[in-house]
């Protein structure tokens, strides 16, 4: 939200006293979502990545925070574009962090699951628990898999995927790859009417962190992991998108998010000084 819009927000609501000001400029800010489907708490450290060229119109994002011992993911195709070809789906994603804290896939859960039927119909449902695993074993089958040490493109890498891709053996091809946000559901590629799920907009992950063979709970959150060098995975070949060199985007810590209230209530107070004056 800009300055001015945040302004406008609060003189519109009314308020006078400079202590009513603070405490509304606070709400707005705690209230403010980041995407249209799920609010990122204080500290989050976002990815991003936007095709360019033949990859045109292909836009992720990948989310993480920290809940005690947990590391959450959300991993969100947030493509504005329709869907057309199953290439067009995102499939995984890869990181790297810090090499003494380990991993393990406990649970997700979906926007939305959606399955076509044919003649463009299809159903879908909110909040789909899909099932998880960890490791590369084909033997042992889950819609999502985890693997800490990826054998396959990108060699090394930490990374969950709903595909094989080399990588996350016991998968299922598309099943459970990420629909666009703007994905018309009544418009899809043939291939993908096999009664199978897809989720829709973003799945969001929760990981449980060990160091020492113990469970671990990083003092300063997310930041303590040095989570870097994200990859996005479309469709079910090996096909990457980076999210490039610029830092991600953090939601302010919860100190500097105290500041903001003083600063624009004293913004508001001279602003309407200003007013009686003139």
């Amino acid at each position: 939200m800009s300055t001015s819009n945040l302004i406008e927000r609060i003189l519109a609501s009314g308020t006078r006293s400079f202590s009513g000001i603070v405490s509304a400029i606070a709400l707005v800010l705690m209230s403010t979502p980041v995407s249209a489907t799920l609010v990122l708490p204080v500290g989050a450290q976002t990815f991003t990545t936007t095709g360019a060229g033949a990859d045109a119109g292909l836009k992720a994002s990948a989310s993480f925070w920290t809940s005690g011992s947990q590391l959450m993911v959300n991993l969100a195709n947030v493509s504005s574009a329709d869907i057309t070809d199953p290439g067009q789906i995102l499939q995984a994603v890869y990181w790297d962090m810090a090499s003494s804290v380990s991993l393990s896939l406990a649970s997700a859960i979906a926007d939305q699951k959606c399955t076509f039927t044919g003649g463009g119909a299809s159903t879908c449902v909110s909040n789909a628990i899909p099932t998880v695993g960890n490791g590369n074993n084909g033997s042992q089958t889950a819609n999502y898999k985890y693997d800490s040490n990826t054998p396959a493109t990108p060699v090394g890498s930490r990374g969950i995927g709903s595909a094989g891709l080399g990588n996350f053996g016991g998968t299922d091809g598309m099943d459970w790859g990420i629909l666009s946000a703007g994905d018309n559901l009544s418009t899809y590629n043939g291939g993908m009417v096999n009664g199978s799920p897809f989720a829709k907009n973003s799945v969001t992950f929760k990981m449980d962190m060990y160091k020492n063979g113990t469970n671990y709970t990083p003092s300063h959150g997310v930041g303590d992991l040095s989570i870097n060098n994200i990859l996005f995975n479309y469709g079910t070949s090996t096909h990457l998108l980076n999210s490039g060199l610029v830092p991600p985007t953090s939601l302010p810590e919860p100190a500097t998010l105290c500041l903001f209230p003083l600063a624009f209530g004293f913004m508001l107070k001279s602003l309407r000084n200003r007013r009686k004056a003139d």
